[in-house]
């Protein structure tokens, strides 16, 4: 089975220079790119053949609601991770509306990208500690 295609997008190279070594770590995944802002994402999405995507909903530059909406209205194979510090109702909702299939607060343990990553991946939703099987 071939490994799941990954890009990360946050403004701190630290945050992505980490999640990128720990998806890489993983046997069934591997990250195809970074970005530090939503400028280019629907082009490296679709150069690369990700399958998830995972934003920063707080950087700089393109509004990253506004860039998964068009992420996943150019590219509607391709999932989005909503990645943020904040967990709450409004920004769950706000990311559920703009297309994200989760969200995943920077508070969680490094461990709960990579649930989120693959649940998503399957077709699954990550929304929090409430997770469904379907968006």
């Amino acid at each position: 089975m071939a490994p799941i295609r990954v890009i990360l997008v946050d403004d701190s190279p630290d945050i992505t220079g980490l999640y990128r070594r720990l998806v890489d770590s993983e046997p069934d995944m591997c990250c195809v790119g970074t970005l530090g802002s939503a400028t280019g994402l629907e082009q490296l999405a679709r150069g690369s053949g990700a399958d998830v995507v995972v934003v920063d909903l707080s950087m700089p530059g393109p509004e990253p609601l506004e860039a998964i909406r068009a992420l996943v209205e150019q590219s509607p194979g391709c999932r989005v991770v909503a990645f943020s510090g904040y967990d709450d109702e409004q920004t769950a909702s706000a990311a559920y509306s703009a297309g994200a299939w989760g969200l995943v607060s920077k508070h969680d343990s490094p461990e709960a990208l990579l649930v989120a990553i693959r649940r998503v991946a399957a077709g699954g939703v990550a929304f929090g500690r409430t997770q469904a099987d379907t968006r």
